[in-house]
């Protein structure tokens, strides 16, 4: 996940939060943009109730292997609530 800068969003918004994946197919790997997500809060229970939303639209739950974040300790922890143990990078 990404966070990008607080200049980029206008208010209410406070930050856009981009989510992508690793997407392999024989030798090559490319990273892939899956959603942007614009937040008007910066709080664990913010990002709690983002990421909830976004599994709840997916039509299955996300195979997660591992997720790389930058270091902002609301989102580490939200995402570590969310994604139930998985690796955090």
């Amino acid at each position: 996940m990404t966070v990008l800068p607080l200049q980029v969003v206008k208010e209410p918004f406070t930050q856009l939060v981009s989510v992508h994946a690793f997407v392999a197919k024989e030798d090559v790997v490319k990273q892939e943009p899956l959603c942007f997500l614009l937040m008007s809060g910066r709080k664990r229970s913010d990002y709690v109730a983002v990421l909830h939303k976004v599994v709840d639209l997916l039509p299955s739950p996300p195979r997660l292997q591992q997720v790389v974040s930058d270091f902002e300790r609301a989102l580490w922890k939200a995402t570590r609530q969310v994604s139930c143990g998985i690796d955090m990078c």
